[in-house]
């Protein structure tokens, strides 16, 4: 991916399958990213999606079911 610009394939993404997606937001991003079109990009996918700036620091775990986000801030 191109550091969550806009400018995403979303028939790659669709393709590799990704059942979770995990975004790294610093503060005071002057860019904007991720973009709104990376994460509708990335939920049409079918990925779970979880940011740091919203979600706190996260961890991806497996259990029964397959895998899950947990939020830890």
């Amino acid at each position: 991916m191109r550091y969550g610009s806009k400018y995403q394939d979303a028939e790659f993404l669709r393709a590799v399958g990704g059942q979770v997606a995990v975004i790294s937001v610093g503060d005071d991003n002057p860019y904007g990213h991720p973009s709104p079109e990376l994460i509708s990009a990335l939920e049409g996918s079918g990925a779970l999606v979880a940011r740091t700036d919203t979600d706190g620091a996260v961890a991806v775990v497996e259990g029964p079911d397959g895998l899950r986000v947990l939020s830890l801030g």
